[in-house]
């Protein structure tokens, strides 16, 4: 092998391709109820950030990373069904939340309409405590 073809192999490790997605479209956005109170959305982003917080979540920020996984089980939960996400889920909701209290878990798209924003419920789980359905 040639010198000269070695940095046409390191580019794409050096420089990656940023076809992360096959298509854009809305996330589930997942809300949870307490003890039948109302529905909250669970990982809400901060309204605002400093500069120095925006610096620092460049480098470390695990709420994010949580939320982020969060958002990938409950797409796999309305792609494909999937039992072991929704195990996953409602798990990490319990420990999050309280184990001690009833719990219930819902997805929704929340897309712009004529009249406005639009909500549709694409999952809703049965009530639950200890991460269990």
């Amino acid at each position: 092998m040639s010198l000269l073809r070695l940095p046409s192999l390191l580019l794409p490790a050096l420089i990656p391709s940023w076809r992360f997605f096959r298509a854009i479209a809305p996330s589930p956005r997942v809300e949870l109820r307490v003890d039948g109170g109302p529905w909250q959305e669970v990982a809400v982003p901060p309204a605002h950030l400093s500069l120095g917080q925006m610096l620092l979540r460049l480098i470390w920020n695990p709420q994010r990373t949580a939320a982020l996984y969060l958002v990938s089980l409950s797409e796999r939960i309305v792609e494909q069904g999937s039992h072991r996400a929704e195990a996953e889920l409602l798990e990490r909701l319990a420990r999050d939340y309280g184990r001690e209290h009833r719990l219930e878990a819902r997805l929704t798209f929340v897309t712009r309409g004529a009249a406005g924003l639009e909500s549709e419920v694409l999952y809703e789980s049965a009530p639950f405590t200890g991460g269990r359905a």
